[in-house]
């Protein structure tokens, strides 16, 4: 009895798998690949990689196989995150962004499930093979809020927007733990992109908030509305200028570092803060504080100078 049920399921399992198989050999391998590089979002995993570059650079780490082989680890866990995020936000997605690859039905849920799993195969054996320290810091802290995110997080207002920049902004952790096997180094780095994501992820919820409402999701802007959200957005950008200078006096850090904050983050995040729905779009809002993000590793490099 026990052994014909192990064989129906065994045989339903293998008959899954044949499925997503032939899902994936559908597609052309250029449209394949195309599709893949949309769902990681790519800016985002330019983002992470650079990150990584600069927190190892920080760190005067000297060891390219060392470097290459946490970027295969920062990227694949970014890509797979993007990827659950839009298979758990498919019916959102068909509304906030139709253009989406799994949203328009340009790659398959099989598909993209069995790049999943391939992506996280070659996550694990390479997390593996650094520190003891670095895999649990992963297994413990970022896998369970890379998978839980979107069914669990994200519902709740501000949760999911701190959750999305604590994961982006534990890429100088992981580094940190890779090469010294403490955090304290990328401590302030990580603070201000902490800070920074936070106000991006809300603005972008102001964006999708009218998909949202249709699928009563409790983000900020859905449960507390479009102007209070802006003055919790004005708040976090005034501890972001609080927080960047605090860093200046305390750690003493160089004028460049003063002058490229003021210039790249202060300035704009600011102009949004107080246009943002006044005469500023959300989209464009977001636009803008993206193109911060980036310029944020900028300052962040002259942290070291």
């Amino acid at each position: 009895m026990m052994f014909s049920q192990f064989l129906r399921t065994t045989y339903a399992q293998s008959s899954t798998i044949k499925t997503m198989s032939q899902d994936l050999l559908k597609l052309s391998m250029s449209k394949y690949i195309k599709n893949i590089v949309l769902t990681s979002r790519p800016l985002n995993v330019f983002i992470s990689i650079a990150t990584t570059i600069l927190a190892a650079n920080m760190l005067d780490l000297n060891n390219n196989n060392l470097l290459i082989r946490m970027m295969i680890v920062v990227a694949t866990s970014v890509f797979i995150a993007n990827a659950l995020n839009d298979m758990f936000d498919y019916k959102v997605d068909t509304i906030n962004r139709p253009n989406r690859p799994l949203a328009s039905g340009s790659i398959s849920l099989n598909a993209l499930t069995l790049t999943i799993i391939a992506m996280f195969i070659i996550n694990i054996i390479v997390l593996t093979s650094l520190n003891v320290m670095a895999f649990y810091f992963c297994l413990c802290l970022i896998y369970p809020m890379i998978v839980m995110y979107t069914p669990l997080f994200k519902p709740s207002p501000l949760t999911g927007n701190a959750v999305i920049s604590s994961i982006l902004g534990f890429v100088f952790l992981f580094v940190d733990i890779c090469i010294n096997k403490t955090i304290s180094n990328m401590f302030p780095p990580f603070i201000l992109a902490f800070m920074l994501t936070m106000i991006r992820e809300i603005v972008k919820d102001m964006q999708d908030l009218d998909g949202d409402k249709k699928m009563n999701l409790n983000t900020l802007p859905n449960v507390v509305g479009i102007e209070k959200s802006i003055y919790i957005i004005k708040l976090l950008s005034l501890i972001l200028f609080i927080s960047g200078l605090f860093l200046w006096n305390v750690l003493d850090l160089s004028i460049y570092y003063l002058a490229t904050f003021t210039m790249l983050i202060v300035l704009p995040t600011g102009y949004t803060a107080m246009k943002i729905n006044k005469g500023l779009s959300f989209s464009a809002a977001v636009d803008v504080l993206k193109i911060c993000t980036v310029a944020g590793l900028v300052v962040i490099y002259f942290m070291k100078l």
